[in-house]
């Protein structure tokens, strides 16, 4: 691969693929698997900036409850990662979050592309 582009979470992609140990098979996977942790962190990270519902812009949360969707949280998008991989993963990291910071799968994609909210 001589270019690539990326957009959003895209541009860790396209980081990897033109890193200079990206060239071979298990130079790639190293440097994915890099990128999947420094993204997940990221992710946590995320969750614990974002706080509690109650910083949702009101109006927008009222709307969402009464259409039945329940108070927003942010999301992230995983792709590359199997499920059981992920699942232990999460596993561990609840271990030492309060029940009410639990972080999930909320959606199943396919076998290694799945969203985590809480």
């Amino acid at each position: 691969m001589h270019a690539a582009i990326g957009h959003s979470q895209g541009l860790v992609a396209a980081a990897c693929i033109a890193h200079r140990d990206a060239h071979t098979v298990e130079g790639l996977q190293k440097v994915a698997g890099n990128a999947l942790r420094m993204m997940f962190w990221n992710g946590l990270r995320l969750q614990y900036a974002y706080g509690h519902p109650r910083r949702v812009a009101p109006n927008v949360l009222n709307a969402a409850v009464e259409a039945g969707a329940g108070k927003p949280t942010p999301m992230l998008s995983i792709r590359g990662l199997p499920v059981p991989l992920l699942t232990a993963s999460l596993a561990k990291v609840n271990a030492y979050l309060p029940p009410t910071h639990h972080v999930h799968i909320a959606l199943k994609n396919g076998p290694d592309f799945t969203v985590v909210a809480g």
